[in-house]
C-alpha cells in the first residue's frame, strides 16, 4: 500500500482541510490527537502507524485528516472552538458523502467527537474513545492532575 495521498476539502468558513482515504468498505473516520495531527508525516515516520492503517485499510475505508491549524490542512486559522473543530469533521464526512461510520478519537478529540455523536447520533455507527475523556475539567479534578499542579 502506498502512502495515503492528500486530498483537501473546504469548510463552511473557509479553511482547508487535509484528508485522505484508504480501503474500501465500512468508513472507519479517525480523528487525532488535538492539537498534535499530521497525518503524512506519521505516514512517514512511524512504521507501526502505517502497520495499523494497512490493517484497517484491508477491510475497512479507513479515512483519517488534519484538523485546522495542523499537518497539511491551513495553519493560519481565526477560531479553535469546539464548533470549529466540528466543521473540520463535517467537510470531510460530507465530502465523502458518509451516511453513517465509525469514529476513533484519540486523547484530545474525544470531546470533539463526543460533541459530534450528540449533535449527529444518525451518522455514527460506533465510537471508539482511546486514552480520552468526556470534559477536560474532570481530568483537571483527578488526584493526578492536582499533584502535577503543584
Amino acid at each position: 500500500m502506498d502512502a495515503p495521498q492528500i486530498q483537501y476539502v473546504q469548510t463552511k468558513d473557509g479553511v482547508n482541510i487535509a484528508f485522505s482515504t484508504q480501503g474500501d468498505g465500512p468508513a472507519i473516520v479517525r480523528m487525532s490527537n488535538v492539537p498534535w495531527s499530521h497525518f503524512q508525516l506519521q505516514w512517514e515516520k512511524m512504521p507501526e502507524r502505517r502497520a495499523f492503517v494497512r490493517s484497517m485499510a484491508e477491510r475497512f475505508t479507513y479515512v483519517d485528516y488534519d484538523f485546522r491549524g495542523a499537518g497539511s490542512s491551513t495553519r493560519e486559522v481565526a477560531g479553535f472552538s469546539l464548533d470549529a473543530h466540528i466543521l473540520d469533521l463535517e467537510a470531510v464526512v460530507d465530502h465523502l458523502e458518509l451516511e453513517t461510520f465509525a469514529l476513533i478519537a484519540i486523547i484530545n478529540s474525544g470531546p470533539l467527537a463526543i460533541a459530534y455523536v450528540a449533535r449527529n447520533p444518525q451518522r455514527i455507527s460506533r465510537l471508539v474513545l482511546v486514552n480520552s475523556y468526556a470534559r477536560y475539567s474532570d481530568v483537571l479534578a483527578t488526584p493526578e492532575a492536582r499533584r502535577f499542579r503543584r
